[in-house]
């Protein structure tokens, strides 16, 4: 086979894999939004607004396109977008295929040779197709490629940037091979608007370029070239975007301020003089004026910087959309300053990297305030004939702390941050005297360096690094969120005897793991095949070393160089392995070569018992079974094509409000799905969402105060003037007693908060509105989500009143009981609820679902309850089938939610129905706490939580029965009960 004929094969394999990808996925994809940030993706989508920092830009100008295939049915927007993810995914699949035979056929086929055998061409193509389905089907790659988010664009972003330098390599010798060079920077600056990782790639590109060029690459030159490309990705991510930035700020200011001209007239003026700079110097290269010695480098080098900043200028976006007064506008950065703190993620604080505070560092005040940049923002303009202009509000906070250390991986002082470093880092610290704010000294105890590593070895690598490359790879526990704990989250590999060392007993393991459907074994196969890869290349002379160094440089770049960018504190609110995506796509081209190595071995020993074609095919067809024994795995837990969760529950939220309420949310799933609902199909445009942490900055107060779609603003009685900037941001009080005065008809509300030192100012804003409508008659409803957290509450929990998904603020007191009001949580759940397909038989629920799943069954408990207590039973019955058939056990397993319908079928006569509830939830119970007791002290103590939770379900279930009522029950699981408790007991003593 000539050179030619194998090319053409290689694209129709090419081409194979990605049906085969953009089948698997346009099979399993989500039919609607999901939860976390893909509900806001969609909604800044289709409507071009501006989602939380940095920006993703392109992916949104994407998505914009891809939502018009929905032909104006607004309730199918999301499916296209989560269908664009699908097919960027399998774009990704594509140029995997193609980047791993382009390695692997570099070293199997000679340039001397004019052709191609067979067997070499099986085993080149084969590589392809087991490396590029193995990271189809792998965990992290599925996941993202089924939802609308970032990951699966910024994925095909870094395939095809690794896939055009390999072109460039092969047609190097050509002049016309720089248009590749030129090319990749155009892309790398459009995935700076679609996520940065695309960036960490950079290395690998500037090794092949180097390997590529010299002659004879040594030890030196290459730890200089990747000095050299480390110093590129900190030129373009702190030199090039800030640098940009930095220049339009000083045009603005001259513009504006100096000028007269209006908003972002400097700005504008700023990127045409650089664009039409680069251009002008172009011309003056090609006219050989400037730079006649490196013409050609200097072309290359100012058509990529001009290539970069046009793809970067999709950020322009921002600032127009901004400016346009969008209902969603996050950050407001509708000016080049804001914008500026919106690209550095500056609302999420910094992160110290190689030298920096401790979690025992104090803040010194006096060194801390009024040292940093000086801080621009409009001008509040009391006339709006007044002339644009900028002032400065504040200074930035440059912080000096008492005891700062190289290294510090341990820097935050949040107690739950410090409780997870002390257990990660086996914390004991040392002893040092620090100076003090009058001038003396103390002593205090801070982590050593030692102490800082074990957490990044133990914490930041293992946890969150390599337990997601084992999930994929070896094998997966549960799709629980896990913080250490040993039935949580942990990887495994389906060698009982492996496993047993790894997350404890694999006997009688509870249905919570063994029925998850996200327990997934590989036998550690797909690892296996990827170290034979690795090893096979390396032992391939010196292209395969340099191969191989290229691919590891990938490798570590898009993952352990993440983990110590990061600096992730302990437990974080979900599991982060979509960030180390790439990484896993490098690895999955080491299973790719492990088919290579595989047959090398097969000829090597089997050579005179068959031809070459044979033991090719053979040795292709053994690998193969690695991904189909991964796509046989993985396919349950990551089919969502009949999954509504996210949407419907999020409609139910906004079902449970009454006309023109107003809704306190905190977290992304009570807030990305409803602005979904709003701002995507126009459900509940009356409502308004509000969400407390950003309640806390004065861009979002100004949202707010502001009409959108059938709301009204919020009753915010403050002017800007009284807000903006770092006016207002706390209110010091002590004991505080606020009464919040009503007509002369309703009663007085008081609010009462004792020994809370400050108000932030998003509680002063909570307290207004409150006061507010409570002035006006309570004429709009307020509630807060029944998923926020009680430390927002401010006080006013003691008015809560129950209705659906929502606690609502009344101005009569509850008196410390919970308070629902039956007949309009009743309506809700049996005539308005949606219930997002959860009763389908083997549908796949994760955790995220699966909780909010509780929620309901718990709203339903609580109607269950209460009609109960009012001796209405036929309507407690109904609201029991009912909550039976939207929320049957086989999906969503019954916990101590469900001890409510049992009593009430108990008291209603279908006691063998109650029984099979109390059966279900006592034998669950069982089943976990035999197992946990099962495991060695270490393993019980970091289980501890889940132990507590069941010994609970188990005893409020057993308060149920009685002597005429499952008394069997009662006698088989009661003295049970006592151990576990006994067991749980010395556990807790430290026995």
């Amino acid at each position: 086979m000539n050179t030619k004929s194998f090319e053409r094969l290689n694209d129709l394999m090419g081409w194979v894999t990605f049906a085969i990808a953009a089948w698997t996925y346009w099979m399993t994809v989500e039919p609607s939004i999901s939860f976390w940030d893909c509900p806001e993706y969609v909604a800044c989508a289709v409507k071009g607004e501006v989602g939380h920092p940095p920006g993703n830009t392109f992916f949104l100008l994407a998505g914009r396109f891809f939502a018009n295939f929905a032909c104006g049915d607004m309730t199918r927007v999301a499916i296209w977008i989560n269908r664009m993810s699908a097919l960027f995914s399998a774009g990704t699949i594509l140029f995997l295929f193609w980047t791993i035979t382009s390695l692997t056929s570099r070293i199997i086929i000679r340039k001397e040779h004019p052709t191609i055998s067979l067997a070499q061409t099986i085993t080149v193509l084969g590589s392809g197709l087991v490396g590029s389905l193995a990271y189809t089907w792998s965990d992290t790659f599925w996941f993202s490629a089924v939802e609308a988010e970032v990951y699966s664009f910024s994925s095909l972003m870094t395939a095809l940037t690794f896939w055009l330098i390999l072109k460039w390599e092969r047609r190097a010798d050509n002049p016309s091979a720089d248009r590749y060079l030129i090319l990749i920077a155009y892309v790398v600056g459009l995935s700076i608007g679609v996520h940065l990782l695309n960036l960490l790639c950079l290395p690998a590109i500037v090794l092949i370029c180097y390997f590529r060029r010299s002659e004879h690459p040594g030890f030196l030159g290459i730890m200089l070239v990747l000095l050299a490309s480390f110093l590129l990705i900190a030129a373009i991510l702190y030199g090039f975007i800030p640098g940009m930035v930095w220049l339009a700020k000083h045009f603005e200011l001259f513009f504006v301020n100096t000028l007269g001209f209006g908003y972002n007239s400097g700005t504008l003026a700023c990127f045409v003089l650089v664009f039409f700079a680069l251009i002008a110097l172009l011309f003056l290269i090609c006219r050989g004026i400037v730079f006649k010695g490196r013409s050609r480098l200097a072309y290359n080098v100012v058509f990529s910087l001009l290539m970069l900043l046009v793809g970067f200028s999709t950020f322009a976006q921002i600032l127009i959309r901004s400016s346009a007064g969008l209902p969603m506008n996050e950050n407001a950065p509708d000016n080049i300053f804001s914008l500026s703190r919106y690209l550095n993620r500056e609302q999420y604080g910094s992160v110290p990297l190689l030298y920096g505070q401790t979690f025992a560092s104090e803040v010194i005040r006096d060194a801390s305030e009024g040292k940093g940049k000086e801080l621009y923002a409009k001008v509040v303009k009391k006339d709006e004939n007044e002339p644009d202009h900028y002032y400065v509000y504040d200074r930035a906070s440059e912080y000096a702390y008492d005891y700062t250390m190289l290294f510090p991986r341990m820097f935050s002082n949040a107690s739950q941050h410090v409780a997870g470093y002390k257990q990660w880092s086996g914390f004991t610290g040392q002893r040092v005297r620090v100076k003090t704010a009058d001038g003396g000294t103390k002593t205090k105890r801070v982590p050593t360096l030692g102490e800082n590593i074990t957490f990044l070895l133990r914490y930041q690598l293992g946890h969150m690094y390599w337990r997601y490359f084992f999930w994929n790879f070896c094998g997966r526990q549960n799709d629980l969120r896990g913080n250490g704990e040993a039935d949580c989250g942990n990887w495994i590999t389906g060698i009982p005897l492996l496993d047993q060392y790894l997350v404890g007993s694999q006997d009688n393991l509870p249905r919570s793991i063994s029925e998850n459907k996200a327990y997934n074994v590989f036998y550690m196969l797909p690892l296996l095949l990827g170290l034979i890869g690795l090893v096979w290349q390396i032992r391939r002379g010196r292209a395969g070393r340099q191969g191989a160094l290229v691919v590891g440089m990938l490798f570590f770049m898009t993952g352990i160089a993440i983990v110590l960018y990061l600096n992730q504190t302990p437990f974080q609110p979900r599991e982060r392995d979509y960030a180390y995506a790439g990484s896993f796509y490098a690895f999955s081209i080491w299973i790719g070569m492990g088919v290579a190595g595989v047959s090398a071995l097969v000829h090597r020993f089997l050579k005179p018992a068959g031809t070459s074609v044979v033991l090719a095919s053979m040795s292709v067809l053994a690998c193969l079974c690695v991904p189909l024994q991964m796509v046989g795995q993985t396919w349950d837990d990551h089919d969502r094509s009949e999954r509504f969760t996210a949407h419907d529950f999020g409609q139910n939220y906004l079902m449970s409000l009454e006309p023109n309420a107003i809704i306190f949310t905190s977290g992304d799933n009570d807030t990305f799905p409803l602005w979904y609902a709003i701002e995507v199909e126009g459900f509940r445009t009356d409502v308004r969402v509000c969400n407390l942490e950003y309640l806390q900055t004065d861009w979002y107060i100004d949202q707010m105060k502001s009409p959108a779609y059938d709301s009204p603003g919020l009753p915010i009685p403050y002017s800007r003037a009284q807000y903006a900037g770092n006016n207002l941001l706390y209110l010091p009080t002590r004991d505080l007693h606020l009464p919040i005065l009503t007509d002369n008809i309703l009663p007085e509300l008081s609010v009462t908060l004792k020994e809370k030192p400050y108000l932030m100012r998003n509680e002063i804003m909570q307290l207004s509105m409150i006061d507010s409508i409570a002035r006006a008659g309570w004429n709009r409803p307020i509630y807060f989500a029944v998923s926020v957290g009680s430390d927002t509450y401010v006080g006013l929990d003691a008015y809560f009143r129950t209705v659906g998904l929502a606690y609502q603020v009344v101005p009569s007191a509850n008196g410390g009981k919970e308070v629902i009001d039956v007949e309009r949580t009743y309506d809700c759940l049996m005539n308005r609820f949606k219930w997002g397909n959860v009763a389908r038989p083997g549908i796949y629920l994760d955790e995220t679902s699966l909780n909010m799943c509780t929620y309901h069954r718990m709203a339903f408990a609580k109607v269950i309850d209460a009609l109960m207590e009012q001796g209405d039973t036929e309507r407690a019955l109904q609201a029991t089938w009912r909550c039976l058939e939207v929320l049957p056990s086989y999906n969503v397993p019954h916990d101590v939610s469900s001890v409510s319908l049992m009593r009430c079928l108990q008291q209603c006569g279908y006691t063998k129905q109650a029984e099979d509830i109390a059966r279900d939830i006592l034998t669950r119970t069982d089943e976990y706490l035999h197992w946990a007791f099962s495991l060695d002290t270490d393993r019980q103590r970091s289980c501890i939580y889940s132990i507590r939770r069941q010994l609970g379900t188990m005893q409020y279930a057993l308060l149920g029965l009685d002597d005429n009522f499952g008394a069997d029950l009662f006698n088989h699981y009661s003295p049970k009960f006592k151990q576990y408790y006994e067991q749980y007991s010395k556990l807790g003593r430290g026995q």
